[in-house]
């Protein structure tokens, strides 16, 4: 039974958005918070770079530039928030610390007023402790 429940788990992934990285889907998965029990990532998605928890890419510049221009409006409303699933998944790409929310919130006049938003954007997060500008 455990293997079928793994296997459905599976070919889920597969059929879900199987090329982006999602971190609180990951985790959850990780965690085993879909069945209760201990469920662990695939390996082929993890080492793939084409799930949810893929490790390879996660980082690249190439994926930071399509996320922004794949979720650039609700990262904007995020930003002017100061908070949201869009701006923390930004963070975490970049491997910010904490203070970086906040730093993209404060400078979001300076940020939406220039032609070229992203740049902005990583010219503040490099005021912050980001491990992957």
């Amino acid at each position: 039974m455990r293997k079928l429940v793994i296997l459905v788990i599976c070919l889920a992934n597969i059929f879900s958005n199987a090329y982006g990285y999602d971190s609180q889907k990951c985790t959850e998965f990780r965690r085993g918070d879909f069945s209760g029990g201990a469920i662990f990532s695939s390996t082929t998605s993890y080492i793939s770079s084409t799930g949810d928890c893929a490790a390879i890419g996660y980082h690249s510049k190439e994926n930071k530039e399509m996320f922004y221009v794949q979720n650039e409006l609700e990262l904007q409303l995020d930003i002017a928030k100061g908070e949201g699933a869009y701006l923390a998944e930004l963070v975490a790409m970049y491997g910010c610390d904490e203070s970086a929310s906040s730093i993209l919130n404060k400078s979001y006049s300076s940020i939406y007023s220039s032609t070229n938003s992203q740049h902005e954007i990583e010219k503040y997060l490099s005021s912050s402790s980001c491990k992957y500008l």
